[in-house]
């Protein structure tokens, strides 16, 4: 139902896919229907259309309340709510309407829709809310919005954003400068955009440079990377919002001009994905990531000086035998988090219960192994209320209530929430039982989901630390759990796991030792580096059974 027969009312909100103005309403004559341009859904609905139209000579449909002849003589008022000065709404011709109940009350903006030049209808926009009603024939136009007052080719450059308040708070900006630029607006949203784009591909051309300004969103980005594809090789540019608004007028409503006027300067050329001319690099180089690695806590030896830590965007492998301590140095690691950083984390743990996870951490601040029988301990009480406080009472942990395999699709959507929610920290154990449930090839689908594991912590900036097994070695050969060192090419899986990678930490020990101390000892190995380069031994802990907690060993002792 995308290509509609009958007369458009309205935008307004989708109850399907939630965005607030994505849905359409249309007029068909004995009913009414609805399309969604978010999420595609449609279908018809019974409905009392407060402003009805009605068909005039010519074929045009035009509100029987407002004509196009009637808000052209409605007046021009700035927007005082928007800061939109009364020059610029002049320049754009667009027009208010008052309250009927009071006559002072400003309830709508009709922003002009052209077809040659030529005004043709109005969208209208209530002030207080986002509804859209179309007045005259609007349909019949491809024309952006402002595109007639700024000729072809009247400057070098010109700016497209996504809506038409955007458009006149870019146009402010310039107005303060006592300047004045093209800028014009698609006139559908960034999702309809590029079919409007490729109607004006003949004006847009005729300027050196085409800036895209859309909205700080997935919508936004996507619709002015289809934009820019379709402009002629070179002059397409892609601004970046968000820092201090999702759109331009956000950006004048905080008095950020200057940033709305240095994303414009700054806009990065388009160029088809990955290709990058290093004159577009400046940022990226400038960007000091030093101060933002986070270390491992001391229990992991030398890992630090070899690796310095690690950073958001990066993915890190934690891998060991059955049972040589991978899942409590993961532990430790969270703990140390949470005691030492702000970071919120996300826990996918698919061996253990949201309860045993909690026990744990807490058992780490408290020192002792709570769920030992014999161990004293006052759940109820003072000792674990203050306990939970300290380490849960903050609600910085997410954590997925879910044991056993899970589909990928439905993972990454679980660990995707989780990041899109703040979580800068996300911990998966383990990986190998993540995939083990999955239709087809185990080795194709740990590929696909390293791979979207790897999108994840570029598309959100978060760190993303996986638990992996171990392959059996070969027979008779010593066994991971007897001690035998550790190699990339035994992590348990697709060679995607060592590939994508950013760091691969080792952790092996012997679980037959006769003596205690050397049963309890815990080799740390770096086996992959990206950042530095360094691998190799990195230390040893021990594992202190009647704590429960993980220290490091000694150099003196752990040469031994």
């Amino acid at each position: 139902m995308k290509e509609q027969p009958g007369i458009f009312i309205r935008h307004e909100a989708c109850p399907a896919c939630g965005s607030s103005d994505n849905r359409a309403i249309y007029d068909n004559g004995n009913k009414f229907t609805y399309y969604c341009f978010g999420c595609e859904d449609s279908g018809f609905i019974k409905e009392e259309v407060t402003i009805k139209q009605t068909q005039t000579q010519g074929s045009e449909f035009m509100n029987i309340r407002e004509t196009v002849q009637e808000v052209n003589g409605f007046p021009v008022r700035g927007f005082k709510e928007r800061r939109i000065k009364k020059a610029v709404a002049e320049l754009y011709d667009v027009k208010v309407g008052y309250s009927e109940s009071d006559g002072k009350t400003i309830q709508f903006h009709y922003y002009p829709i052209t077809n040659k030049g030529k005004v043709v209808g109005f969208e209208r926009r209530e002030v207080v809310g986002k509804k859209f009603t179309a007045i005259g024939s609007v349909k019949n136009s491809d024309e952006l919005f402002g595109q007639s007052k700024f000729p072809p080719g009247c400057a070098k450059k010109i700016v497209v954003t996504e809506g038409a308040l955007d458009a006149m708070s870019v146009q402010q900006l310039y107005q303060n400068k006592q300047q004045e630029w093209p800028v014009v607006s698609v006139v559908n949203g960034a999702i309809n955009a590029r079919k409007q784009i490729q109607a004006n591909l003949e004006y847009l051309n005729s300027f050196n440079e085409v800036v895209f300004m859309f909205d700080a969103d997935e919508q936004g980005s996507d619709g002015a990377k289809a934009c820019a594809k379709i402009i002629r090789t070179g002059k397409a540019k892609i601004a970046a919002l968000g820092r201090h608004g999702k759109d331009a007028n956000d950006y004048l409503k905080a008095d950020k001009l200057y940033e709305l006027e240095k994303a414009i300067w700054n806009a990065e050329a388009y160029s088809p994905a990955g290709i990058v001319n290093s004159a577009d690099t400046w940022a990226l180089f400038n960007e000091d990531r030093r101060e933002d690695s986070i270390p491992y806590p001391d229990c992991f030896g030398e890992v630090n000086k070899m690796t310095y830590g690690r950073r958001t965007g990066e993915l890190t492998i934690f891998t060991a035998g059955t049972g040589s301590g991978k899942s409590s140095f993961v532990r430790e690691d969270i703990y140390h988090i949470l005691q030492t950083t702000n970071i919120q984390i996300g826990i996918v743990s698919l061996e253990e219960s949201i309860r045993e996870t909690l026990d744990g951490l807490i058992g780490l601040h408290l020192n002792k192994r709570i769920t030992l029988p014999d161990v004293e301990f006052d759940r109820e009480g003072d000792e674990g209320k203050d306990a939970w406080e300290t380490v849960a009472g903050d609600g910085r942990l997410t954590l997925l209530d879910h044991q056993g395999s899970v589909s990928d699709n439905s993972l990454m959507e679980k660990i995707e929430f989780m990041a899109a929610s703040g979580c800068k920290f996300i911990y998966l154990d383990h990986i190998t039982l993540a995939v083990s449930e999955v239709d087809g090839s185990v080795n194709e689908s740990m590929d696909k989901l390293m791979s979207d594991l790897l999108k994840c912590c570029k598309k959100f900036d978060v760190w993303i630390g996986v638990v992996s097994h171990l392959r059996k070695t070969g027979s008779g050969a010593k066994t991971f759990e007897e001690g035998a060192n550790i190699t990339e090419d035994a992590l348990k899986g697709s060679g995607s796991l060592k590939q994508i990678a950013f760091q691969i930490i080792g952790f092996s020990r012997n679980k037959y030792e006769e003596d205690e101390f050397e049963r309890q000892r815990v080799k740390i190995s770096v086996l992959k580096n990206r950042f530095t380069g360094f691998t190799g031994p990195a230390g040893h802990a021990r594992f202190d059974s009647d704590t429960g907690r993980l220290t490091n060993v000694p150099i003196e002792f752990s040469q031994l």
